[in-house]
């Protein structure tokens, strides 16, 4: 049967960039196909119809023809749009952040129905949840366990023994997970990880995400997490991110403002 040169997909839009004189490359995620860069022709120009259907962070609804070297958008519908994110650079640095993981560890050609609609989902919590902090650990937890790169949190990863909750432990990178007392203290690149912390990446990695919101937690505990799973992360992919330094200077800039994230 020959090939159909047309075919539809529902795709998140994770990146665009400029091209040509009126062009522009996106870079989005499809349950089906996975992570795709394509085309949308004349895209820029004032009379586009498909323009505002393309917006960054946005679910659309796309007709593609198959090209030689990028799929061509055809046409457009948006079928999800997350307001919010646009409204405050804290919701669209945590946004950024999430969509370069999602670039990082989605597959080319390759998809993941239960990465896209946790995409989705977290796109939605960020364009309407107060916590960010919670939404984006979450995000990375799951994320990890799609990806394989699960961090172990039971059993020591250098002696195999139970982890207790009840006493300090350590984290670490290079094991993939968390160390006993006995081993993490004499380890080298290590990590305190408190029984506070223990517990609430346990808790992360076995409820959904409506139990999270449930919990009675610090900010101050939420963000304790980030470094941790932020590193484990960079170390996985083998460089840095760039969404990172982002929210780390709008953080500083809020800080000196004396706005509290």
């Amino acid at each position: 049967m020959r090939e159909s040169h047309s075919y539809r997909v529902e795709a998140i839009v994770l990146q665009r960039k400029d091209y040509g004189e009126a062009d522009r490359l996106l870079s989005v995620y499809t349950a089906e196909q996975g992570k795709m860069v394509i085309i949308a022709k004349g895209a820029r120009k004032p009379s586009s119809r498909k323009s505002g259907h393309l917006e960054l962070f946005s679910v659309v609804k796309m007709q593609l023809a198959r090209g030689r070297t990028w799929d061509i958008v055809t046409q457009a519908e948006t079928a999800a749009y997350f307001p919010y994110l646009r409204q405050s650079l804290r919701r669209l640095s945590h946004a950024y952040y999430m969509a370069e993981l999602l670039e990082n560890f989605g597959e080319e050609r390759n998809g993941d129905y239960r990465l896209y609609s946790l995409a989705i989902r977290t796109l939605g919590r960020l364009n309407q949840d107060d916590n960010l902090l919670r939404v984006s650990r979450f995000f990375e937890m799951r994320l990890l366990q799609l990806a394989g790169f699960q961090p172990q949190l039971y059993l020591c990863r250098s002696c195999q023994a139970p982890i207790s909750e009840d006493e300090v432990n350590y984290w670490s990178i290079e094991a993939g997970g968390v160390l006993c007392t006995q081993c993490g203290s004499h380890a080298h690149n290590v990590t305190p990880l408190s029984p506070s912390q223990l517990k609430l990446l346990r808790y992360l990695e076995r409820h959904p995400y409506e139990a999270c919101q449930k919990l009675e937690v610090s900010n101050t505990l939420w963000r304790s997490l980030e470094p941790l799973l932020q590193r484990y992360i960079v170390t996985i992919l083998e460089h840095k991110l760039r969404s990172v330094s982002f929210m780390k200077d709008l953080r500083q800039q809020m800080s000196t403002s004396g706005v509290v994230d």
